[in-house]
């Protein structure tokens, strides 16, 4: 979900219910912290992470930041 170049996925315990999984958030958050990339958790539960790179972001720091979030993600299982 998103507007412009703001994005942001929500962590759920499952797709049917979509019951928020805020210690999932706050587990991406800490792996991604330790891996050098700083995310924002947000909404009304604190399931949801926040994406806003910057306008100079160059598309190698993109896949960069994006390949820490990715393996944060694989390590939630």
């Amino acid at each position: 979900r998103g507007l412009g170049p703001m994005r942001a996925i929500e962590l759920v315990l499952d797709r049917r219910s979509k019951t928020p999984d805020k210690p999932a958030a706050q587990s991406l958050l800490k792996h991604c912290y330790e891996h050098g990339v700083i995310l924002l958790s947000c909404g009304t539960h604190g399931n949801a992470i926040r994406f806003l790179p910057p306008l100079t972001t160059t598309v190698e720091q993109l896949h960069e930041g994006l390949d820490v979030v990715e393996a944060g993600l694989v390590a939630l299982g």
